[in-house]
């Protein structure tokens, strides 16, 4: 589920890959022959976990946006191509083969926040998302974990923005446009009212009265000059989410902009977004803290 750009997920993937916990990962406990990845975007959660996770993997990347499913079509034979591994189309199937892992790749297009019921969770699979949490709400991430618990299976659920933002050099209004922006986080962004930065404690709650063993990791995004390009994108979001919020204060916003922008172009700002991942596994498992 994605209402965003391939140039925006392109942006922030780098980033994302460094901040992804590899620790939780080392605690799954597969091999998963299916795994069902939620708001897939181009594939970057495919890109990074699959090899990972070792051989006989089945992935089904699901995304309501099919130019973002296209992009993934590209994307991820590309990815292979560079990292070394042999990736051939068969039928509807992308199946990609290295030392240490393979694995076959579907993809569907679903609007999860209408059909989540639509979404077949083979006994004992994977379940996937990586900064999809904070966009839902409360009830429609109960029904998931619902879903998540009936089937047994595994949770690997990352980069949920949890409300922290900080740039150094600071401005002095730096902390009016973060609360105002986490004000927006909580507005409806499809699913209903969003659980925006509550949603990483809230799915680890579901999740462990449901009985599951839930372990956690920051997973905060720490942007320098290398990431300028991407900084300025934030910057841009940020305000317009402001304005959204307190169009009154449209005047002050559009002068912090201009000058954050300014800096970011410059290589001169560096942000620090907090986000947190998590895994879950059915209690019959045992996880390490």
């Amino acid at each position: 589920m994605s209402a965003f750009s391939a140039d925006w997920l392109s942006l922030r993937e780098p980033v994302d890959a460094r901040a992804r916990s590899q620790n939780l990962v080392r605690e799954l406990r597969g091999p998963f022959s299916s795994i069902i990845d939620l708001g897939a975007g181009t594939g970057a959660t495919l890109r990074w976990l699959a090899p990972r996770l070792g051989p006989g993997q089945r992935w089904l990347l699901i995304d309501r946006d099919a130019a973002l499913l296209a992009a993934a079509g590209r994307r991820i034979p590309e990815w292979a191509e560079q990292s070394g591994f042999q990736a051939r189309q068969r039928g509807t199937e992308l199946e990609i083969a290295a030392s240490g892992f393979d694995c076959r790749v579907a993809t569907r297009r679903l609007d999860l926040s209408r059909s989540l019921d639509e979404v077949v969770l083979p006994p004992g699979c994977l379940v996937t998302a990586s900064a999809l949490l904070d966009l839902v709400s409360r009830d429609w991430l109960a029904a998931l974990t619902a879903r998540v618990t009936a089937a047994g299976a595994s949770v690997l659920w990352a980069l949920s923005y949890t409300g922290n933002v900080s740039l150094d050099p600071t401005h002095a209004a730096d902390s009016a446009i973060v609360a105002l922006v986490n004000r927006h986080q909580l507005t409806d962004k499809g699913f209903g009212p969003a659980l925006g930065p509550a949603a990483h404690s809230a799915a680890r709650d579901l999740l462990a009265q449901a009985g599951y063993r839930v372990a956690e990791a920051d997973s905060t995004w720490r942007c320098g000059p290398e990431a300028g390009e991407l900084i300025s994108a934030l910057v841009e979001g940020w305000a317009d989410a402001a304005r959204e919020i307190s169009p009154a204060d449209s005047s002050r916003i559009e002068s912090w902009r201009e000058q954050r922008v300014r800096t970011a172009s410059g290589g001169g700002l560096r942000v620090a977004v907090s986000h947190s991942d998590l895994i879950a596994l059915p209690s019959v498992t045992s996880v390490s803290g």
